[in-house]
């Protein structure tokens, strides 16, 4: 509730690292998104079909390891063709 004063907003975690300080500004890069578990239950409570993946991999100049999981929602089966 920091930034947006409203509780149901506040299903995603970020996590920035300070890079720089210059004349009272930060600057920063982004080092993780994560959505909660309660909001993902919430998300795919409606018998909706899911699709969920989890992999591991290196960035280009090989400094660390990433750690992404991937979350694909069915909103409409379709089972005819026009």
């Amino acid at each position: 509730m920091l930034l947006t004063n409203d509780s149901k907003k506040q299903s995603t975690n970020l996590r920035f690292r300070i890079n720089e300080y210059k004349n009272n500004v930060l600057y920063t890069e982004l080092v993780g998104l994560r959505i909660q578990v309660a909001q993902l239950k919430r998300i795919t409570r409606k018998q909706k079909d899911k699709v969920e993946d989890s992999f591991v991999c290196v960035t280009k100049e090989f400094r660390q390891l990433l750690s992404i999981s991937a979350l694909f929602l069915v909103m409409i089966i379709i089972d005819s063709f026009i």
